[in-house]
């Protein structure tokens, strides 16, 4: 007898085929029968599917839900749209091995966020995955060793200079355990404020070389991803590079090129632009058709063409331009980066910093340091993007007028001036009275330039897969619940809602099977996960069965956890996680280790 009959769904099964009418039976953690006409078999709950998409568990290739899953191993937010398997610890942001306790203190406690919320109980990355299987999870978790973890626990807290040999080769040993104890591959980060950002080629080269020869997978957080400005005293952390000044306008183009080009010495290699974005930097206001021949260029120079040529290589996407904000408290951004600098340190608590907004000789200094470059706001340097104040939206204000304006917007109705006067001067002058009449004033980025006007475009390439870049969280959730401390982001749950409903069902950029190849059977061969994402029989038993024309989210910062409508059931290995759109709370995912991979479909 099997466990479930789904009877009559529309079987989309993956592989990018058309979708067709079955019943699909689960007996255990398996899809035991696929049956087109024949004699129905007896089942102990029968769920009838008439008129219904039912498709293989997502799985979000790109996600920091391993960082919080001890605090939150429900992974609620995963589940409530329909991801069954998560990839963790990319951007090199893996909190094992954790051989060097300062190290792990000062980075999983402090850079992760997570002090109060972990207790580093392990040592070696197997260690870790031990003491994750020694809790229920909702989702199956596939791990990925991180480069941060690695490098620190060679390296200590003198992680900002290049590997001596003999380090090199205690970085590369720890990769090969990690490796050995079923990490699907590494992730690394070139960016500033992280052990990896002082990583020489030579390192990157060895790493590559032993993940090549394991038939394995390497994610990369590409150098200069984010917007950032030159060290000039040698130090780099948020928003400040150790690197050419020139990398301001053309780093994003040689991150992607460095990537490339490592990746092309070692052509066995899977690989994977991590949060692809545009290599062509134009902050000014510009069209559509401008934008999408810039990602035209982008996705063909360092997509189509290594692909073409053979190498195994892939992208995801954050698919809204709200990326993973969360709303935050103005003054918060503003001190944020005030810590770095030696003048300012002592103005970050935002007591303090609103009473000494009232000088306006305070006032001034704090403008010629905003654009001093080596401020930083949320995701934005002002000094490299000069229309920032486009990108913030107040969410929760005493003045209900400013709700749902940005700040450029409330800047245009206080102040007159030409335009080049908005954007350097103004906004700033604006920005400091708002705080100074609403401390609590509260915005979330709601156009983070990385996604901005190219998620569509992004997305119709075959090689792109969409993916949520965000950490575990309860079902219902305040909105500032969050042990990475960036507020919670609607998108944590709803990415993948937004993906079928903008790019696919609405858009129309991509078809039906297509979306769902992408986040499943694609997704699946990329990383190496072996006996999901495909609907065939024998294969696990993580399925989603949806209403496509329910199908849909709210964006809501103040309420982030408002669950998107249309997911109608979610097994995780044979067990119902959701039912009727409702969280069962019945945790089954599995931690899942590397195996050997094949096809099983034609």
């Amino acid at each position: 007898m099997l466990d479930y009959l789904i009877k009559n769904a529309m079987v989309v099964d993956g592989t990018g085929k058309a979708a067709y009418q079955a019943h699909v039976g689960v007996k255990g953690d398996r899809i035991a029968a696929i049956i087109a006409d024949e004699t129905l078999p007896e089942a102990k709950k029968v769920i009838e599917a008439e008129g219904q998409l039912l498709t293989p568990g997502f799985i979000d290739v790109h996600s920091h839900a391993d960082v919080s899953l001890p605090v939150y191993p429900g992974g609620d937010n995963s589940i409530m749209q329909g991801v069954t398997t998560f990839v963790g610890g990319n951007c090199g942001m893996g909190v094992a091995p954790a051989y060097n306790e300062e190290f792990s203190r000062f980075y999983v406690l402090g850079q992760l966020q997570m002090k109060g919320y972990l207790n580093i109980c392990w040592k070696s990355f197997g260690e870790w995955l031990d003491y994750v299987r020694s809790f229920p999870i909702g989702p199956n978790y596939a791990p990925l060793v991180g480069h941060n973890a690695i490098r620190g626990s060679v390296m200590g807290l003198d992680y900002n200079r290049v590997a001596t040999d003999e380090e090199l080769e205690k970085i590369n040993s720890l990769l090969k355990e990690a490796l050995d104890a079923g990490a699907f591959g590494m992730s690394y980060s070139s960016d500033p404020g992280f052990a990896g950002h002082c990583a020489d080629l030579r390192e990157l080269k060895i790493l590559f070389k032993l993940l090549e020869e394991r038939g394995s997978y390497v994610t990369a957080h590409t150098r200069h991803h984010q917007n950032q400005w030159p060290s000039d005293d040698g130090r780099h952390y948020y928003g400040v590079y150790v690197g050419e000044p020139g990398d301001v306008l053309c780093g994003r183009y040689h991150g992607l090129l460095e990537f490339m080009e490592l990746f092309k010495e070692t052509p066995k290699l899977t690989a994977c632009y991590s949060h692809l974005t545009n290599a062509f930097l134009a902050p000014m206001p510009h069209s559509q058709a401008m934008e999408n021949a810039m990602l035209d260029e982008t996705m063909c120079m360092f997509v189509d063409e290594p692909a073409a040529k053979g190498y195994k290589i892939y992208f995801n996407v954050l698919p809204h331009q709200n990326s993973l904000s969360g709303i935050r408290k103005v003054v918060y951004d503003l001190s944020l980066s005030l810590a770095y600098d030696k003048e300012f340190k002592n103005y970050t608590e935002a007591d303090i910093l609103v009473n000494s907004l009232k000088d306006q000789s305070f006032r001034e200094k704090l403008k010629v340091y905003i654009k001093s470059g080596k401020f930083k706001m949320n995701m934005i340097s002002p000094a490299t993007d000069p229309y920032w104040a486009d990108c913030f939206t107040f969410f929760t204000a005493k003045d209900e007028s400013l709700l749902n304006k940005t700040l450029m917007d409330v800047t245009k109705e206080r102040t007159d001036g030409p335009t080049a006067e908005m954007v350097y001067t103004n906004c700033l002058d604006v920005l400091f009275d708002l705080i100074v009449e609403d401390p609590d004033l509260e915005w979330a980025l709601t156009c983070d330039k990385r996604e901005y006007m190219a998620t569509d475009r992004l997305l119709s390439n075959r090689r792109g897969m969409p993916m949520t870049d965000s950490p575990s969280f309860p079902e219902k959730s305040d909105k500032w619940l969050s042990p990475m401390d960036y507020g919670n982001p609607p998108l944590s749950y709803t990415a993948m809602i937004r993906y079928l409903v903008d790019v696919c069902r609405e858009g129309k950029v991509i078809s039906t099977e297509e979306a769902i190849r992408r986040i499943t059977t694609q997704a699946a061969e990329m990383v190496g996960i072996a006996e999901r994402g495909y609907i065939g029989e024998g294969m696990k038993a993580d399925l989603v069965l949806m209403d496509w024309e329910k199908l849909n989210y709210v964006i809501d910062f103040n309420n982030p956890s408002t669950p998107p409508t249309g997911i109608r059931y979610v097994f995780v290995n044979g067990n119902v996680a959701l039912e009727e759109g409702r969280l069962t709370h019945v945790l089954s995912g599995e931690v899942l280790t590397k195996q050997s991979i094949q096809k099983v479909y034609d």
